[in-house]
């Protein structure tokens, strides 16, 4: 009897644990997914102290020119890092 217990109890916390999880899922902005599809390939998601704020236009400016990115895209992509700080 006590090993039937034991199992009940250990599926009741699994489910209560997994049920838990599904609030914590965020969802991605436009612009994170934006850096995901253009960038995320090729290279992981920036510390957000690796750059200042400013230096995030510059810095994709000269690492995009051989590459076909929509103005747009990068702009949203400069977004999406300077929120990260």
């Amino acid at each position: 009897m006590s090993k039937y217990f034991t199992y009940i109890l250990i599926v009741c916390l699994i489910v209560a644990g997994c049920s838990q999880m599904k609030g914590t899922r965020r969802l991605m902005s436009d612009n994170e997914k934006t850096f995901r599809a253009n960038c995320r390939s090729c290279h992981v998601l920036p510390k957000p102290t690796e750059k200042e704020s400013d230096e995030w236009p510059i810095f994709l400016k000269a690492h995009s020119e051989d590459k076909d990115i929509p103005p747009e895209d990068l702009e949203k992509i400069v977004e999406f890092l300077q929120s990260m700080e």
